[in-house]
């Protein structure tokens, strides 16, 4: 998320500069960079409150001084006699609807709202579209802009079964599937909720009087279905993470006040459902607070005005004291991250600041095998022999009966700990096969937690899945891989060692390559039973690796092969191949080799492969690249490249 940092300083009654407000940014645990005036912040999946220029102003009006709110239009309101009809309380609690009316004339834009698109780099759509995109920026709570005078009759929210397409306010066709909450007017779908509205009933530069949607739908319901229609929506990456269902008077008067500085206005009413009752309590202990941070022996001491202080910044109200040491508050509609005292604790020791906080020196048990490094070697052996570590993430959507749900996760369409690795790996596999890779051999180490007769089971684990072409090199590249390649992995630690190799079903793989799956997974003790690194002779390699990052774009590759007519330039050719380097070359390999005896030649095809990181690259530019390698070789006596005609 972007921001503007003379908009967020407008939110302060002190101007700190924009240093200090990084610092207190990186402190509260909100990574970011700094590029001139802005700021670019990543926001954790369980901070939706911090999507906004508000919500960042808020998490530091701990250490700044906020001003007053933004200025919002506080006059009577008249009531709109809306044709509405909510099927879908549950997942839509609250909504409004804002009806104005202004006269012909808009106003060029004031400073706040100009900057919004020159700075940000935003492209303006028209009057009224334009400030809910810029309010979602300031405030967090998308809204939706109908042109009033295109709907005809009733409006109709509903979740139902979807088999037609939907015409988007870009202009796209999307064809919908499966069940989808939307908006309906005259049976004709008018508006995806929370993802985007739809091009029959948008606004233009002529509207002049607007039907404003201003809602709070279940972060579950709208949760992937921007990824699944392939639509970039700001709107439904807001709703995945929460927004404060309590808001929505304030937002549309504050819409309302922005109208007011572009515009004379006629008229406007306002339609409401407010179904939404959760005010949660949370009862605070400052003894556990203290133990939580300081730990059990610290003599450390967080006297519980200061933790009072420290809670009502962050927008706890109290409520009553209930001893000594317990405290009574009411949790902000707006922090639906806060459920329990470790919340309490972890929003306390980032205001304290965990350089602040004295450490402790924790004992551990000792690691399995420890008295032979068995989990490094192993790792290292797998490496050596091709294999590639990954590590994934623990959290998964579906359980069984020994699962453990998180009261509290990131996500709350992923509530449980894993139970197995198989599905991550499978879902490793697909990710690379779609990014056109043909060779993965990938593993992965981690623990395992299950809930089994009331009590807790932890296990250390090994899975390791292979499918494609057996390796990148002339000897293998045309060889796939079968169930012995896994069956025999560990034959030459331990030729007797036994275990199960499963063939993973392609059914549910969501890859278009057919090459048989392989899998094995096993107790990391178990395995370590049977095989031993102390008398293994082959060097174990442990170097550093350096992180590259993946690109979203298509690779391509080009094959060439070489004739080579005196062997005492193989080497040279095979040298100058190898050191040919460009940014978007990102692997080379040898696939074929043939020497013709007879002849007294040799035959070797290579293989290039070519990817961005920034965009799909075109047949012109790699025919450049080619161009290039092919003039490095041919410079070479005795080489030549068959059927290639040099210009």
């Amino acid at each position: 998320m972007k921001i503007y940092f003379p908009d967020l300083l407008k939110f302060f009654d002190d101007k700190p500069s924009i240093t200090e407000v990084s610092d207190k940014l990186f402190q509260l645990g909100h990574e970011h960079v700094i590029d001139k005036n802005l700021l670019d912040i990543e926001i954790t999946p369980n901070r939706g409150d911090c999507l906004s220029v508000n919500g960042i102003a808020r998490d530091l009006g701990v250490f700044f001084k906020l001003s007053k709110p933004k200025e919002i239009y506080e006059g009577d309101i008249d009531k709109l006699n809306l044709e509405f009809e909510n099927k879908e309380k549950d997942l839509c609690p609250s909504i409004s609807f804002l009806k104005v009316e202004i006269h012909d004339e808009i106003m060029p834009y004031q400073k706040y709202l100009d900057d919004f698109f020159e700075k940000l780099d935003h492209s303006k759509k028209n009057f009224f579209t334009d400030v809910s995109n810029y309010l979602l920026y300031e405030l967090g709570q998308p809204t939706h802009c109908y042109d009033y005078e295109k709907i005809n009759g009733s409006i109709v929210l509903e979740k139902k079964e979807c088999s037609e397409e939907f015409v988007s306010v870009l202009n796209k066709n999307i064809k919908l599937n499966g069940d989808n909450l939307v908006f309906s007017n005259q049976n004709n779908i008018i508006n995806l909720a929370g993802i985007m509205g739809g091009a029959s009933t948008c606004c233009s530069n002529n509207t002049r009087t607007v039907l404003i949607e201003c809602a709070y739908f279940k972060s579950e319901e709208i949760l992937g279905k921007s990824r699944k229609y392939n639509i970039n929506s700001d709107s439904a990456f807001n709703f995945e993470r929460g927004v404060d269902p309590c808001n929505q008077d304030y937002v549309l008067r504050r819409f309302l006040s922005i109208i007011k500085d572009h515009a004379m206005i006629k008229t406007a009413a306002i339609y409401q459902e407010k179904n939404y009752k959760k005010h949660d309590e949370i009862s605070v202990n400052y003894k556990i607070i203290e133990k939580i941070i300081y730990g059990e022996d610290s003599k450390e001491t967080l006297i519980k005005d200061n933790l009072d202080q420290i809670l009502r910044k962050l927008s706890l109200k109290r409520v009553a004291d209930i001893d000594d040491f317990t405290t009574t508050y009411k949790i902000p509609s707006f922090r639906s991250d806060i459920v329990h005292e470790n919340d309490i604790a972890e929003e306390v020791a980032r205001v304290i600041g965990y350089d602040n906080i004295p450490y402790h020196k924790i004992t551990t048990k000792k690691p399995i095998c420890s008295k032979d490094n068995f989990e490094e070697n192993l790792k290292n052996f797998l490496k050596n022999k091709g294999f590639v570590e990954c590590i994934n993430f623990p959290f998964v959507r579906d359980s069984i009966e020994e699962s453990i749900q998180i009261d509290n996760p990131l996500d709350s369409n992923e509530a449980y700990l894993r139970t197995c690795l198989k599905d991550s790996l499978i879902q490793n596999l697909e990710y690379n096969e779609r990014r056109q890779k043909d060779s993965i051999k990938i593993f992965e180490i981690s623990n395992l937690y299950s809930i089994k007769n009331q009590e807790l089971h932890e296990t250390r684990r090994i899975a390791i899945i292979a499918s494609g072409r057996l390796a990148k090199n002339y000897r293998d590249f045309s060889k796939i891989i079968r169930k012995d390649f896994l069956e025999t992995i560990f034959s030459e630690l331990n030729p007797a060692f036994d275990f199960k190799v499963d063939e993973v079903s392609r059914e549910n793989v969501k890859s278009k390559l057919k090459h048989p799956i392989f899998l094995i997974e096993m107790s990391l003790r178990e395995l370590s039973d049977y095989i031993s690194f102390k008398n293994f002779n082959e060097p174990i390699e442990n170097e550093s690796v350096k992180y590259s990052p993946v690109s979203n774009f298509p690779s391509i590759s080009r094959d060439l092969s070489f004739l080579i007519e005196n062997d005492d330039v193989l080497d040279d050719l095979i040298n100058s191949l190898s050191s040919f380097d460009h940014k978007d070359l990102k692997e080379k390999f040898i696939f074929d080799f043939f020497i013709n005896k007879k002849d007294s030649q040799i035959k070797i095809g290579y293989r290039f492969i070519f990817q961005s990181l920034y965009k799909t690259l075109e047949d012109k530019e790699i025919d450049v690249l080619i161009g290039d390698i092919v003039k490095t070789a041919l410079e070479l006596e005795s080489v030549s490249i068959p059927g290639f005609k040099n210009e």
